[in-house]
C-alpha cells in the first residue's frame, strides 16, 4: 500500500518544476475596504480603498496591489484570516532610489505585540511592474501557483482568507523587519473562479444605501450563536432597484462568521417588538417570537466564500414606496469552535439603490423537502452518504411563469463534500 502515496509524492514534485511564464490578463478586480465597512465589494475602484488585480494561466498567478500609500503594503494567505503563518507578498518603492521592491514573506505572530514577517529563504514573487504617484503606490508581481516551498500557500480551487495591510513609510532597511501596519483588513477571494458575467456592468448612478448590519454583537463564547436584530428601513420616495448586494464582513470576527439571511418583516409589528438592538433568534425568546414570526421574505442570504451578489442588467430586487419605515430581521450565524468571547461584530449586508428603473424585478424563492430526519443522522463507517431534497409539482405548477433564475445558493457545514 506504500508505493502509490510514494508515487504521488513523486507527481507532486514534478508539477513543481519552473515553467515560463508569458503576460497574464488581469480580468479579475477586488476593492478591498477597512474596518466595519464591504470586504468584496467588486467595484471598478473606490478613492482611498485598496485594490487588487489579478490573472491566472494554468500554471502562475499575477497580482497588482494599487494601495492608498507611499509606503509598504502587504497581501497575504491565512490560515484563519489571521495573521500568524500567513504567506504574504510585500512590496514597496524606495523613496531614495525609486527601486521597486517586491517580497515573499512569511508572518510568524506568537501574539499581537511580537509578528516577524520575515523574509523567505525561497523567493518566489517576481517583480513585473511598480510605480508611485502623489496618493498611490502600485506593485504588480507574478509567482506559480503552487511553489512547493513549505513557508508558501497554494492558490487553489476555493475561496481563500486573505489579509491586507500597509504603512505610510518605507521599512527601515529591505532585510530587516518592517514598523507596524497603520491599516489592517481581511477579505475572502477566489482567485480560480472565472469572472462572472454580470460583474461590473452597472452603470446606473447609486443614489441610496441601505444598510442591514447586526450593530455591534459582543459574541458570548458560545460555539454556535443565532443572533437577530429588527432595523427599520428608512423612506423611500419613489421605486428603487438594488443592483447589487454586497456583503460587510467585520475584519475583527470574519472567522466566526458563517451565513447572514436578511427578510423583510410585514407591518405593523407588534407593540411588544424590541427594536433597540441584537437578541437571540428562535422560538425560545417569547418576547421576539411573534415579530420574527411577521418576517419570512428572504431579500438577502451571504454564507461563508461568498461575494457581492450583482444583478442581471435587466433586472434589481424592488425598494418601494411601501417598504417606508418598515423593517428588516438580520439573522447571524455565528460558528465558534474554540468558544472566544468579548469580540465585537458588526456584520450584515449592504444594498446599493437606484432611481434607473430596470426592466424586471428581482425575488428570492425557498423550497424543498428534506427526506431525512430531523437531527440528520449519518450512520458510522461509510465512504459516501447522500442527502435528497425533492419539491412536488402541486407547488411548482402555481408559480408564475416565465421565471429566470439566475443564482442559486448552496451551503454545508462541516460534514459537506460535494454537490
Amino acid at each position: 500500500m506504500a508505493r502509490p502515496r510514494v508515487l504521488a509524492a513523486l507527481l507532486l514534485g514534478c508539477a513543481c518544476v519552473v515553467n515560463q511564464v508569458t503576460a497574464i490578463d488581469l480580468s479579475h478586480r477586488h476593492t478591498l475596504s477597512g474596518m466595519h465597512s464591504m470586504t468584496g465589494m467588486e467595484t471598478s475602484g473606490v478613492a482611498g480603498e485598496p485594490e487588487i488585480r489579478w490573472g491566472t494561466n494554468t500554471t502562475h498567478i499575477e497580482v497588482e496591489l494599487a494601495y492608498p500609500t507611499l509606503g509598504w503594503l502587504a497581501l497575504g494567505i491565512s490560515p484563519n484570516g489571521g495573521m500568524d503563518q500567513s504567506d504574504v507578498l510585500f512590496g514597496y518603492v524606495d523613496d531614495a532610489t525609486r527601486e521597486v521592491i517586491v517580497q515573499d514573506r512569511y508572518i510568524v505572530a506568537t501574539d499581537m505585540s511580537r509578528v516577524n514577517p520575515k523574509l523567505d529563504s525561497q523567493q518566489d514573487w517576481a517583480m513585473v511592474s511598480g510605480s508611485q504617484n502623489k496618493s498611490h503606490t502600485t506593485i504588480r508581481a507574478v509567482r506559480k501557483l503552487r511553489t512547493c516551498d513549505p513557508e508558501d500557500r497554494p492558490f487553489g480551487t476555493g475561496t481563500l482568507k486573505m489579509i491586507y495591510s500597509y504603512n505610510p513609510n518605507d521599512p527601515p532597511t529591505k532585510e530587516g523587519r518592517p514598523q507596524k501596519h497603520t491599516e489592517r483588513g481581511s477579505a475572502a477571494i477566489n482567485f480560480l473562479q472565472p469572472p462572472s458575467k454580470s460583474d461590473n456592468q452597472a452603470t446606473e448612478p447609486i443614489v441610496q444605501w441601505v444598510n442591514a448590519t447586526i450593530g455591534d454583537y459582543i459574541l458570548n463564547g458560545d460555539k454556535t450563536e443565532y443572533i437577530c436584530r429588527l432595523i427599520k428601513l428608512p423612506n423611500f420616495p419613489q421605486k428603487l432597484h438594488a443592483i447589487t448586494t454586497y456583503p460587510v464582513i467585520d475584519p475583527r470576527t470574519e472567522e466566526f462568521v458563517h451565513h447572514i439571511v436578511v427578510f423583510t418583516c410585514m407591518n405593523p409589528l407588534p407593540a411588544t417588538a424590541d427594536t433597540s438592538g441584537p437578541f437571540e433568534c428562535g422560538e425560545k425568546n417569547n418576547g421576539q417570537a411573534k415579530a420574527m414570526s411577521m418576517c419570512s421574505t428572504m431579500v438577502g442570504l451571504w454564507t461563508v466564500g461568498g461575494q457581492p451578489s450583482h444583478y442581471p442588467p435587466e433586472a434589481g430586487l424592488p425598494f418601494t414606496q411601501d417598504l417606508s419605515g418598515t423593517y428588516f430581521l438580520i439573522q447571524m450565524h455565528y460558528n465558534n469552535p474554540l468558544g472566544k468571547k468579548g469580540l465585537s461584530d458588526n456584520s450584515g449586508l449592504a444594498y446599493s439603490l437606484t432611481d434607473k428603473l430596470r426592466k424586471y424585478d428581482v425575488g428570492t424563492l425557498a423550497t424543498g423537502i428534506v427526506n431525512v430526519d430531523p437531527i440528520f443522522t449519518i450512520p458510522p463507517n461509510l465512504d459516501e452518504f447522500r442527502m435528497t431534497a425533492q419539491c412536488s409539482d402541486k407547488c411548482t405548477s402555481s408559480l408564475p411563469t416565465p421565471i429566470n433564475i439566475f443564482g442559486v445558493n448552496i451551503h454545508m457545514h462541516t460534514r459537506g463534500t460535494g454537490f
